[in-house]
């Protein structure tokens, strides 16, 4: 008897046959598997048939060991695949860690160094595990509960909020005019690379 795969990036993984209403399928009806929305069942059918299809969204994301670089006691990861900042949270919590936290400019340099080392261009705009508590008027790094530093702004002050009607997360930033990196302000909605620390 043929096997039926489901596949997700490279992953296949066979079709329990138990599940369907026929119980089988027929090779000589076609390969590709459809889904009925009237009585939910599963079957086969050739593939260049045209149908509206189902997607989804891969939300698991394996930090490899050789991906983690030690910085000042903590381990860190860089992680390429764009996320909304909770997605990237999400992907570090599943990992053992959470969003990565800097306490000053020579562990942004450190962290800069590493990538670079490891054949990374640093994107603009990298998710740190920053933001802000608009019940307590206070930027923190969620990792630590601790506040984040002022030196980090460009400003030498952390950024306004109030300008933001939703909320708002830290990133790490790449100013070109000044040739600097620093941390600034963004919504979390927004989707950026990220930096995962155990």
């Amino acid at each position: 008897m043929s096997e039926w795969y489901w596949w997700s990036k490279d992953v296949k993984t066979v079709v329990d046959l138990s599940t369907l209403t026929s119980g089988t399928f027929d090779p000589d009806t076609g390969n590709c598997i459809i889904w009925s929305s009237t009585d939910f069942s599963l079957s086969n059918h050739f593939c260049d048939k045209q149908l509206t299809f189902l997607c989804q969204r891969e939300t698991g994301y394996t930090i490899k060991d050789g991906d983690w670089f030690s910085v000042n006691g903590r381990e860190i990861a860089f992680v390429s695949q764009e996320s909304t900042w909770e997605a990237a949270e999400t992907v570090c919590k599943g990992n053992g860690g959470t969003l990565a936290y800097v306490t000053d400019r020579n562990e942004i340099d450190q962290v800069l160094i590493a990538l670079e080392r490891r054949g990374f261009l640093s994107p603009a705009k990298i998710w740190l595990g920053g933001m802000y508590l608009r019940d307590q008027y206070k930027w923190i790094w969620q990792a630590t509960d601790m506040p984040i530093e002022n030196s980090l702004w460009l400003s030498g002050t952390a950024g306004d909020p109030s300008s933001y009607p939703y909320d708002v997360c830290i990133q790490l930033y790449e100013d070109f005019n000044v040739g600097m990196h620093y941390i600034q302000n963004d919504l979390c909605t927004q989707e950026y690379s990220f930096l995962c620390q155990k």
